[in-house]
């Protein structure tokens, strides 16, 4: 289904050669299908998390056969910084097959070039270079209208310095005319446009100017004041404005500035992103957006805060409430923090060092965020822990870490197996009361002496 459109892209998304016996989704996202002919499958499913991972990686091959498959995945902002990563790679590809470096060019084109999403897209950009010659020759002879038109038919070579010199003198041309017409001297106007008065492109938005003088006067002083809500209404009423080269500067100047908010967000700088906000939140077309880095920002600070205050348990609260915070540069630092953390009570874990492992954790322990990791490094510690007392045959201590086990994590299986092996290695049976063979919910041990007692304070 491709949601933006709300159509069904396809009607099959999986097809198997035998009927379906069961299928199970596990919870690192497999696809577990036990088909009839006894064969059992494991399909992983393509996700946001893993087109993720293969735009951090640059694997831009693998992302795009995500988004072909996973119609659902189209249009999220992980597929838009994907397009802007393949767009600043297609027009490397375009620098260097203007400069005529075509071996460049494949090799930058290399790892997309046969994907089904953009394979054919690559293929025309190599083929509208049979022509750049003439397009060449074209602006040199200043023969705008046919340039534009071949630009039209070759994309690719909008993105050539050569087009780049063409626009610049449609903007001097077109500055010089508007000149004319706000001193009331239209024929000088038309005089001055005359020459791209056949460019397809640029014909409308000249017949229209001409004929609307009044209006575009109006938009040309709104302009001026950067008035946004006159700008906006008569972009409204006549979207040929849009195409209006001061328009376009000031949209790009806009652009500019919502970069530089996101980036002050990411770089932490709380003040200047305010003064952006506060700058910005008046345009209306941007406000939504605007809103919404606000929010951002105001969740910024507050990561900022608890950071300065050293509640590093907060920060990291913050950062999965907040899951856009991981990708700031001091979200990045905290999961580095956290990982090397991570790594250290994993060998803790392993060796059944319970003590240096909730000392290692100190408050941090109780990230009510990441109890599901934290319980399990607590529970393997046990695990090990008893298990290598029994291995010594030190079953008065193993029987009392058992009973301190069911205490803060209650009953479960692979303490049921260690219970067995403690008594066969030991000839004693373990009895328990109802309440302690009873499950207790996942996360109790979070509210258990036991593992509060030894945090560092």
């Amino acid at each position: 289904i491709d949601i933006k459109t709300q159509k069904i892209v396809d009607d099959k998304y999986l097809i198997f050669h035998s009927n379906i016996n069961s299928i199970a989704i596990s919870n690192n996202g497999e696809l577990l299908v036990a088909l009839e002919n006894k064969e059992l499958l494991y399909i992983e499913i393509p996700s946001i998390q893993k087109l993720h991972s293969c735009i951090e990686k640059e694997e831009l091959n693998k992302a795009f056969e995500i988004i072909a498959t996973t119609p659902m995945l189209r249009n999220s902002k992980e597929h838009k910084i994907l397009e802007k990563k393949y767009n600043e790679l297609y027009i490397k590809a375009v620098q260097a097959l203007t400069y005529n470096n075509v071996a460049l060019a494949i090799k930058i084109t290399d790892q997309v070039k046969n994907n089904s999403y953009k394979k054919d897209e690559i293929q025309r950009l190599f083929s509208s270079f049979e022509y750049f010659s003439k397009f060449n020759i074209l602006v040199l002879e200043k023969k705008y209208p046919l340039a534009y038109a071949m630009c039209k038919k070759y994309p690719a070579f909008t993105h050539t310095p050569q087009y780049k010199r063409m626009e610049l003198v449609w903007k001097e041309t077109f500055a010089n005319a508007q000149r004319q017409m706000i001193l009331k001297r239209d024929d000088l106007a038309i005089s001055i446009l005359q020459e791209h008065m056949s460019t397809t492109s640029k014909k409308p938005l000249i017949k229209f100017i001409l004929q609307h003088t009044h209006q575009f006067l109006e938009f040309l002083k709104a302009i001026d004041r950067k008035d946004y809500h006159t700008i906006n209404a008569l972009v409204n009423e006549h979207t040929i404005f849009s195409q209006i080269p001061t328009f376009i500067t000031l949209n790009s100047e806009i652009e500019e500035k919502i970069h530089t908010l996101e980036s002050s967000i990411y770089l932490g700088d709380i003040d200047k992103a305010k003064s952006l906000i506060n700058e910005l939140i008046r345009i209306p077309h941007i406000s939504g957006k605007i809103e919404t880095l606000h929010y951002e920002n105001k969740n910024m600070a507050q990561l900022q805060k608890a950071y300065r205050n050293n509640n590093l348990r907060l920060c990291y609260e913050i950062l999965d409430k907040y899951p856009y915070l991981l990708v700031t540069e001091l979200g990045k630092l905290l999961e580095v923090n956290w990982s090397k953390l991570i790594y250290d009570c994993e060998e803790y874990a392993l060796k059944g060092d319970i003590k240096t492992l909730k000392q290692t954790l100190g408050k941090l322990i109780q990230t009510t965020t990441r109890t599901e990791k934290i319980g399990d490094l607590l529970r393997v510690s046990y695990h090990v822990k008893i298990k290598f007392l029994i291995t010594k045959k030190s079953f008065k201590n193993a029987r009392t870490i058992i009973l301190s086990y069911i205490e803060i994590f209650g009953m479960d299986s692979e303490l049921q197996l260690i219970i067995k092996k403690f008594e066969i290695d030991s000839s004693h049976s373990l009895s328990f009361n109802k309440e302690q063979i009873q499950k207790l919910p996942r996360d109790n041990w979070l509210h258990s002496k036991f593992i509060l007692n030894m945090i560092e304070p």
